[in-house]
């Protein structure tokens, strides 16, 4: 048996026949083609003339949805920074701003905006992801690349978790650094990306629109709001009602 595939071998070389695995570098060519064609689809979608942004729509928008209630109270944020000094007293310092949650309302209503998160690298101990949102439009990209490491602190570890390292914190208790699990680290990708999103897609929004929905959202909270299409939804409701779409 092994004379006849040496013989085989000899043969074949001599005729030339070279036989080479390809299957890696085929699949990393359709991979880069089905990329390539869905990149050109975005834009050949977005800059169909039935499908181009029209700001006034898009304002008109966003201002309708800082007058609803609930979407104002969940449009900012509001996060304690330290203690900062006014005249004699200590007081809280804050930072404030738009939440994630404004940021995807606003890009939704822009429309032609193409928001990815693509893993670059990854290894036992951390994980690479590129995060961009992209005005397909204006051809105008804001990314950044986060770094996650596969770690969480605990202050009491579960049964069988890997205890990585320890250390006192600041009221001086004992907190363990342990090995994450895949939800763990999940969460802590999607905080990230929430938050590169959130900034990323905020520089797409014209500053003026921003402002007019910063002082709507001020409005809605001080006066409690109504939903513009509370009466639209009603009336939709009550033809269900009846088994008429």
């Amino acid at each position: 048996m092994t004379t006849a595939i040496q013989t085989i071998g000899q043969t074949t070389e001599q005729l030339g026949v070279t036989t080479t695995n390809r299957t890696g570098e085929l699949a990393t060519s359709a991979m880069a083609a089905k990329a390539k064609a869905t990149v050109e689809a975005r834009y050949a979608i977005a800059f169909h003339p039935n499908n181009r942004r029209n700001f006034d729509i898009f304002r008109q928008s966003i201002l309708n949805a800082c007058k609803r209630p609930h979407f104002a109270e969940a449009a900012r944020y509001k996060k304690p920074m330290g203690r900062k000094k006014v005249g004699s007293e200590w007081v809280d310092n804050f930072i404030e701003g738009f939440s994630i949650r404004f940021a995807e309302e606003a890009i939704k209503a822009m429309k032609n905006i193409s928001v990815e998160s693509t893993t670059v690298y990854e290894d036992e101990d951390k994980r690479t992801v590129n995060v961009s949102v992209t005005d397909l439009e204006s051809n105008l990209t804001y990314g950044r690349e986060i770094s996650i490491s596969k770690t969480v602190e605990r202050s009491k570890p579960k049964e069988g978790q890997e205890i990585i390292s320890r250390r006192l914190n600041s009221v001086g208790e004992q907190t363990f650094l342990v090995r994450a699990t895949e939800d763990e680290i999940a969460n802590k990708i999607a905080s990230a990306e929430s938050k590169i999103i959130r900034n990323c897609g905020l520089r797409l929004i014209p500053s003026d629109i921003l402002e007019e929905a910063e002082e709507a959202i001020e409005n809605t909270l001080a006066s409690g709001g109504s939903d513009p299409r509370a009466g639209i939804k009603k009336l939709t409701d009550a033809f269900a009602g009846l088994n008429v779409n």
